[in-house]
């Protein structure tokens, strides 16, 4: 005899630490990392639950979500059956997708599996592949002191052997995402992960290198927001929104200034205009 559906669902939502606040059609956050979890986002997403039920969850093995018992099946599409799992759960014909850095692509890759499926797409600091790494640790090298660069590098170049080990390495290189980075700032943003290495592990060898939807991005007719930092050393514009601009059919983009990879907290009430302006419209 099969378990009810409300128990399974409930089970679904356990599983992936899932926190829901408000009512209305689920918007759903997909994190970055891999390897970090929800937490980063809040409080400054929670005013969004205002006419939307906000499902904040961490992405499977990352976070205090489950973790696999074997890691090398897990793929992009995996994660995006997982959000598939949790639109089930939660009762919707359709839902909203808010992706930000490396959850960007797994909502990207939800929506080309699952394009009937999504309402609307958010994608904050994040594109269609992660090929540009080069760039990505020059832009890191002009933030960075010496000092910080050299033991990032020396922190890549080892293996993040577990979760403490992956707190503690990356901890140079938080500050360089941030466009003036404080102490309380930082504090403010990964303050609260709980570091997975595991999956940042799994994500960096298995994952990002091979992970390209640029030829899918014509095909996603959903509205899409497309928000970027002008001062994003991950993902510069021409790297992340600029592609996604270009290629998207029916994209709204919009580069904030003076923000770096987490412009919900480093300009929370011009980033809260504008996606509440947005959601408003698609409503």
């Amino acid at each position: 005899m099969s378990a009810p559906i409300e128990n399974t669902a409930d089970a679904i939502l356990r599983e992936l630490y899932a926190t829901i606040l408000g009512d209305g059609v689920p918007l759903l956050t997909l994190h970055g990392g891999l390897g970090f979890d929800h937490t980063s986002f809040r409080p400054w997403l929670d005013p969004l639950s205002r006419g939307f039920r906000l499902v904040y969850f961490d992405q499977r093995g990352n976070g205090r979500a489950a973790a696999p018992d074997d890691w090398s099946g897990v793929t992009h599409q995996t994660y995006a059956d997982d959000v598939e799992r949790l639109r089930v759960a939660l009762g919707a014909e359709q839902i909203v997708l808010f992706g930000h850095s490396y959850g960007g692509f797994i909502a990207l890759e939800y929506a080309w599996r699952y394009p009937e499926r999504v309402a609307g797409l958010i994608l904050c600091c994040t594109g269609p592949t992660y090929r540009h790494l080069d760039r990505i640790i020059e832009n890191v090298q002009r933030r960075a002191s010496p000092e910080s660069f050299a033991a990032i590098m020396a922190w890549l170049a080892s293996t993040t052997s577990s979760d403490e080990a992956l707190a503690e390495g990356i901890a140079p290189l938080l500050p360089q995402y941030l466009h003036q980075p404080t102490d309380a700032l930082v504090n403010a943003v990964f303050g609260r992960v709980t570091f997975s290495a595991a999956a940042f592990n799994h994500c960096l060898a298995a994952m990002a290198p091979t992970y390209d939807v640029t030829a899918h991005l014509p095909t996603l007719t959903m509205p899409t927001l497309v928000i970027a930092g002008d001062d994003d050393p991950i993902f510069p514009y021409d790297c992340g929104a600029g592609v996604l601009a270009a290629q998207l059919p029916h994209a709204d983009v919009v580069q904030l200034e003076a923000c770096g990879h987490y412009p919900f907290a480093e300009q929370p009430e011009r980033f809260l205009n504008t996606v509440q302006d947005w959601l408003a419209r698609l409503r």
